[in-house]
């Protein structure tokens, strides 16, 4: 059993469990046709329940990991057992790196070219495709209709190109006026991080874990459920980005050059 058989199985293995998942996220990140990223689900059951489940979660990751003596294979989970007052909480997330003004202003020029050639790839599918749809059709009607249709794909098509050389030309002239020496951060969202906040009644206290995978709640109440879902708010007193672009965020340039930046960080 390889990493996709396994998520696949994971999902398999929740969905027999349905009448106990309170909340379900699937994420089915695929590459080259197989999943490398499994599914989220929140789950409230009595004890029994759950102990059987830990079992056949256990189960799955070591058919996974058979034969494989590096790179353990997990599921990752929590259980719960004595906890209340649930809140999910979804954030943006992101990876921050720091780098030298110049990089940063060659990743913008590659960024722009590589958006652009996506265009130009997906604006040749549809036109391929709406010419293909013409060879196939004698009626008039539908004749006349694919002609509206290519011509509202190519102001589609010169759109966004214009508005892709606008955004990048202004984020490459603002940066360009700061030192090409001078040290940068540069954050790219990576997805969205999901975090359950409770009361944790052991410690007296409130708590939270990461939804890896699974999280799994103690109850003997079936009526058990979260008490409301909510996006975490963006905080308004952290530096806002001087540049931002799609899920890309560039600050202000630091006080320091990027080699007084990576001697510092070296200490």
């Amino acid at each position: 059993m390889n990493l996709s058989e396994m998520y696949k199985g994971f999902d398999d293995l929740m969905r027999r469990h349905n009448e106990y998942v309170v909340y379900e996220k699937t994420l089915a990140e695929m590459n080259n046709g197989k999943i490398v990223s499994g599914s989220k689900y929140i789950v409230i059951a009595p004890a029994a329940v759950l102990d059987q489940l830990e079992k056949e979660v256990a189960a799955l990751e070591r058919n996974a990991n058979e034969g494989h003596s590096n790179n353990a294979i997990t599921i990752g989970r929590h259980r719960l057992r004595s906890a209340s007052s649930f809140a999910l909480s979804i954030k943006n997330a992101k990876h921050t790196d720091t780098t030298s003004v110049e990089n940063c202003l060659d990743m913008l020029r590659r960024s722009y070219d590589k958006n652009t050639e996506r265009e130009l790839e997906n604006h040749l599918i549809i036109l391929q495709e709406l010419h293909f749809a013409k060879n196939q059709t004698t009626d008039a009607e539908e004749l006349k209709k694919l002609v509206v249709d290519n011509e509202i794909e190519d102001k589609r098509h010169k759109s966004t190109l214009k508005e892709l050389s606008e955004k990048y030309d202004t984020a490459i002239e603002l940066l360009s006026k700061y030192d090409k020496n001078r040290a940068v951060r540069v954050s790219s969202q990576t997805g969205c991080s999901y975090r359950l906040n409770y009361y944790d009644h052991e410690k007296d206290k409130r708590s939270h874990v990461s939804i890896n995978n699974l999280v799994m709640i103690d109850s003997e109440i079936p009526s058990v459920s979260l008490e409301h879902t909510a996006r975490r708010k963006k905080r308004n007193d952290t530096k806002q980005p001087l540049i931002e672009l799609g899920t890309l965020s560039i600050y202000e340039p630091l006080e320091i050059s990027y080699d007084e930046y990576v001697s510092n960080s070296k200490h």
